[in-house]
């Protein structure tokens, strides 16, 4: 499975990849406190009673085909030839185009990645 194909004219440049951590989630799924989480205190998800439900919502939800952890990430990144793949701190980058763009705190899966 390809996540991408990157164009011989950005060969080079950097990518980000910001996304929800299957591992967190499932971390989360399992824990007594799995209600605290950023997005389970927006109006919106007020519905969510149950691990079941918040699981299913992470999965099925905002357009994901399919949720990575860090290796399985790292593994697709690799495959397509990315060369040298970093994880990075929310809004922190050596990049300074790529810093402070993270809207969902949630979102605990960052990659950088040049090819």
């Amino acid at each position: 499975m390809k996540i991408w194909d990157v164009p011989a004219e950005i060969m080079g440049g950097v990518v980000r990849i910001v996304m929800p951590n299957l591992d967190y989630i499932i971390q989360k799924y399992k824990m007594q406190d799995w209600r605290n989480q950023n997005w389970l205190s927006w109006p919106e998800y007020e519905f969510v009673k149950t691990r079941g439900q918040m699981i299913n919502i992470s999965f099925r939800w905002w357009g994901h085909k399919y949720l990575y952890n860090k290796e399985d990430l790292r593994n697709q990144l690799t495959k397509v030839g990315f060369q040298k793949i970093m994880s990075c701190e929310r809004n922190k980058s050596n990049q300074a185009e790529l810093c402070n763009l993270e809207t969902r705190v949630d979102s605990k899966l960052i990659m950088e990645a040049i090819k």
